[in-house]
Parts: C-alpha cells; sequence; structure tokens
C-alpha cells in the first residue's frame, strides 16, 4: 500500500467518524489530537485509553497531569469545545505556494462534492491539514 493510498484511508476513515460525531454531538465540538491540547481546555466527552480503559471524564479541565497522562496511555484524539480550537498554526506556517498545491490536490479529491456544504467543507480543511502534517514530519 502507498502512502497516498493510507492517507485516502485514513480520509475515509475521518470522514466516517465525523459524521457519525455530527450526528452525535452536533457541531459546536470538536475532535482534537492530543498534541494540540493546551492547559485549560474543557474535555466534553469521556476520554479512554485504547484498551476502553476510563481515563478523563466529561468537563474535565486539563491540567498538565492530564496531559501527560494522555501521551503515556496512547490517546490520540479527545472532544473539547469547537469554541476552545486552537489557531492552526501547521497551516498558517505553510507557504503560499505549499498550501496552494495541497488545496488543488485535494479539492480534485472532492470534485464531485457541494464545497459549500458545511461538512464537506470541514472534511476537506481536514484533510489539507492531514497532508501537511505529513509533510513536516
Amino acid at each position: 500500500m502507498t502512502k497516498f493510498s493510507k492517507g485516502i484511508t485514513v480520509l475515509v476513515d475521518i470522514f466516517r467518524s465525523s459524521v457519525e460525531f455530527f450526528k452525535q454531538y452536533g457541531s459546536n465540538m470538536a475532535k482534537i489530537k492530543v498534541k494540540q491540547l493546551e492547559i485549560g481546555m474543557t474535555i466534553t466527552a469521556d476520554v479512554c485509553d485504547p484498551n476502553g480503559r476510563f481515563l478523563l471524564g466529561k468537563g474535565c479541565v486539563l491540567e498538565e497531569k492530564h496531559l501527560k497522562a494522555l501521551h503515556a496511555w496512547g490517546v490520540i484524539n479527545v472532544e473539547i469545545n469547537g469554541d476552545e480550537m486552537p489557531d492552526d498554526s501547521l497551516i498558517t506556517d505553510l507557504s503560499p505556494e505549499v498550501y496552494n498545491a495541497l488545496e488543488e490536490q485535494v479539492s480534485s479529491r472532492f470534485i464531485h462534492n457541494d464545497m459549500s456544504h458545511p461538512f464537506i467543507k470541514e472534511l476537506s480543511n481536514e484533510s489539507i491539514r492531514f497532508f501537511a502534517e505529513r509533510l513536516k514530519e
């Protein structure tokens, strides 16, 4: 499987989980990677490790010890209030040329979708962030 195929597989997984997430919680909640969490953010859903062990409860205000525990237990994403989302420095650090190339590549994958739909637009933006993250690695 090529890197590109793996990327598409990940995007499909993101799409499926996002559909379920929006059905269940609405649009004011956001799933965020643990490495993007900041002290003081509020968890909006219980957090479990990959084996299902309960770690943090809904409403927990994050402290340094919580961030260390989430990393130690292998948690990848948590849900927070959408109003607490940090600025996307990964995207702003890209040169305009690189960003435009990524945007063009992702847009070609969404050619048959209504890009004015908020969900499709967010999925497209998440795809750009995904590929930008791969470029930084």
